[in-house]
């Protein structure tokens, strides 16, 4: 026969691991994504049928590495998902080089059209004047300026095809 306190101990943990495994089940497209940037070439989708649909969508179209084209070009699509809905009326994307230590490349502001989103849809046109080929870059989103990061995302950048490396000769220097 069962004491009292095993017999309340059993239902604790019953109701314990009953509400952890369901609130498993139902986590939505945003907390399944949550702290990611989504960033690829072509533009997202208006409308998903279920959210299993728009986390497979995001996970298949998400690229890492893009290439530039002839003109020295890349435009990128991006799509930030925060772990909760944030009430601001301006987010900051921030790129930096992170091939050799962490040097910040650019900030650009980006207004979302709610003022309550846990899901920010945005744009960036990379030139090769400001982003080199051949590197890795990181672009992190935050609220406000200074704020803390919301969601991040590593990528690198490739020349056009095509285009040959460089060959840089050694240059000898007379010391007499």
């Amino acid at each position: 026969m069962i004491n009292r306190r095993g017999w309340l101990i059993a239902v604790v943990l019953t109701l314990a691991f009953g509400t952890a495994f369901a609130k498993k089940r139902k986590r939505s497209a945003e907390s399944r994504l949550k702290g990611r940037v989504i960033l690829t070439t072509t533009p997202f989708p208006a409308s998903f049928k279920s959210d299993a649909a728009m986390v497979k969508h995001m996970k298949k179209a998400h690229t890492d590495v893009f290439r530039y084209n002839a003109e020295g070009k890349i435009n990128i699509e991006l799509m930030a998902f925060f772990a909760k809905p944030h009430t601001t009326t301006e987010f900051t994307a921030h790129v930096y080089d992170v091939s050799e230590g962490r040097k910040l490349i650019e900030s650009q502001s980006i207004y979302p059209t709610q003022r309550s989103t846990s899901v920010l849809n945005s744009f960036l046109r990379l030139r090769r004047e400001t982003y080199e080929a051949q590197r890795n870059y990181k672009i992190v989103i935050t609220k406000g300026f200074r704020g803390y990061i919301l969601a991040e995302a590593d990528f690198g950048l490739l020349p056009p095809r095509g285009e040959k490396k460089a060959i840089v000769k050694p240059t000898v220097i007379d010391m007499r």
